[in-house]
C-alpha cells in the first residue's frame, strides 16, 4: 500500500469521479484508476461501485475511508502531542545559594507533568553556569541576578524580599530603610 494510492482513494471518494479526482491530483486518469485497482487488489475488496461517469463507495470503501481519516487524525494528534511535550534529558544549572530552597517544588511538579523528561541539576557559580549555558553543557540556568546579553534570554521567576536583621540596640534598628553599604 502506497501513500499516493491512499491520497488517490480519498480524492476519488471526495470527488465522486475518477476524472475529477485525477484533475485534482494532477495525474492522468488512467494512472489514477490503475493505482486504485492495485489498492483494491491488495485489500482483496472493491472500494468503489463504478456507475458510468460517477463512482460511489462500497461498504468496504466506506470503512476504509473512515479508518484512513481516523488514523490520519490520530497521527496528527500524536505529532502535536509529541511536539508540545517535553522529553529526554534536561540539565539545569543553579547557584548553590538558591538550589535547595527554590528547586524542590518546581522540579517535583515538572517531573509529574513531564514524566518522559530526566532532569539533572548542576550547582555552580554564576560565571561558570553562564559559560556552561553558552557551550551547551546545560539547558538553562537559575541565577540570582538577571543576565544580559544578545545570546541569552532571561525572565524573572520570583521576587525575594531581603531583610536586615540587627540587634535591638543597634543604631540602625529603628530605621525602616538601611542605607546602602
Amino acid at each position: 500500500m502506497e501513500v499516493h494510492q491512499l491520497r488517490y482513494f480519498c480524492a476519488v471518494a471526495e470527488a465522486g469521479s475518477f476524472t475529477r479526482a485525477a484533475e485534482h491530483e494532477q495525474v492522468a486518469q488512467p494512472s489514477l484508476s490503475q493505482q486504485i485497482m492495485k489498492l483494491e487488489e491488495e485489500l482483496g475488496v472493491r472500494l468503489f461501485d463504478r456507475l458510468g461517469s460517477t463512482v460511489r463507495l462500497t461498504g468496504f470503501g466506506q470503512v476504509f475511508l473512515r479508518t484512513i481519516l481516523f488514523e490520519l487524525k490520530a497521527a496528527k494528534e500524536e505529532v502535536a502531542e509529541q511536539q508540545s511535550s517535553v522529553s529526554g534529558p534536561i540539565c539545569i544549572g543553579v547557584i548553590p545559594t538558591i538550589a535547595p530552597y527554590f528547586l524542590p517544588l518546581p522540579l517535583s511538579l515538572f517531573s509529574r507533568k513531564y514524566s518522559q523528561a530526566t532532569i539533572t541539576v548542576v550547582e555552580d557559580i554564576t560565571v561558570r553556569l553562564m559559560d556552561r549555558l553558552r557551550s551547551g553543557q546545560i539547558d538553562l540556568a537559575v541565577l540570582a541576578l538577571p543576565m544580559r546579553g544578545h545570546d541569552v534570554e532571561s525572565f524573572q521567576l520570583r521576587t525575594e524580599r531581603l531583610f536586615a536583621i540587627l540587634p535591638k540596640t543597634h543604631r540602625l534598628a529603628k530605621k525602616h530603610l538601611v542605607p546602602p553599604v
